[in-house]
Formats: structure tokens, sequence, C-alpha cells
């Protein structure tokens, strides 16, 4: 059990010094979607990450700053 809470610290570490693209809603709110009965940010590591997912949803219109 410690060693699973090893690898998720270090994992934690490691994607907060990161840059990620995050959407934004044409409110200005942050993209989020729903799992597990928690709401997530949507993050992506690069462009060619998020392409696949904004043509499939295209109801969504991203801005960036």
């Amino acid at each position: 059990m410690e060693q699973a809470r090893e690898a998720v610290r270090e994992r934690l570490a490691d994607s907060r010094s990161r840059v990620v693209l995050v959407p934004l809603e044409e409110r200005d709110g942050l993209w989020t979607a729903e799992f597990g009965g928690l709401d997530w940010i949507c993050a992506f590591s690069d462009e060619e990450a998020l392409g696949p997912v904004l043509s499939r949803d295209q109801g969504v219109r991203c801005l960036f700053r």
C-alpha cells in the first residue's frame, strides 16, 4: 500500500512541474467533466492531445489565454 501511495506522490510532483492546456468555455469557465461523482478539470498535455477531443465534441468552443 505504501508503494502505491509513493507512486501517486511522484506522479503528482511530476504533473505540478508541467505546463498543460486547459480549455475555457465561452463564459470563461474551466472545461470540466463529471466522473465518479466528482467534477474534473480537463487539461491536455499539448495540442495533439486536445485535437481529437475537440473534433468529437463539436458543440464546444474553446478559448485559450
